[in-house]
């Protein structure tokens, strides 16, 4: 019996773990096809920063830095989102 229940359980894991591995991938693509996209609706605003003086290293760093406020804002958005679910579930549950 005991067997047969730790069997369900682990076969649940292993479905779980694929679950998630294939939303990862998904989110992952569409954060990539995101930044893509951006890149390429304002590539005449970026060729703009280039032709008066800045370097490809400037406009990298303006990328990097816009990129990694979204990142931070959309973290910030998570955590606090996660945070209310759990105190939710745990209301809810207990």
């Amino acid at each position: 019996m005991v067997r047969e229940v730790l069997g369900i359980v682990l076969r649940v894991e292993r479905a779980l773990a694929g679950y998630f591995a294939a939303v990862a991938f998904s989110t992952l693509s569409f954060f990539g096809l995101a930044i893509w996209l951006s890149l390429r609706l304002r590539r005449s605003e970026l060729e703009l920063v280039r032709r008066i003086g800045g370097s490809p290293r400037v406009v990298a760093a303006m990328v990097g830095a816009e990129v990694a406020i979204v990142v931070g804002a959309a973290g910030v958005v998570a955590v606090v989102l996660t945070v209310v679910a759990v105190g939710w579930l745990a209301g809810t549950l207990l």
